[in-house]
């Protein structure tokens, strides 16, 4: 990105920031996918995310194992 008006330093902490806050806005909207998964799972919904049914299939193949 260059922004001949303003000094590269503050482009650079305009980058970073935007950055860092796009990382944590992601993050966030992760921890509120899996959250609604496991509130849709109390409830007798199937999840939506894919981390949710990855570490069920996971757990159902430990549960698995262990019975056999």
């Amino acid at each position: 990105m260059r922004w001949p008006w303003v000094s590269r330093r503050y482009a650079e902490f305009l980058e970073k920031t935007v950055e860092r806050l796009q990382h944590e806005r992601d993050d966030q909207q992760k921890r509120a996918d899996l959250a609604l998964d496991q509130l849709s799972a109390s409830r007798g919904f199937e999840p939506s995310a894919p981390a949710v049914p990855a570490e069920m299939k996971e757990a159902n193949a430990e549960i698995e194992q262990y019975i056999s």
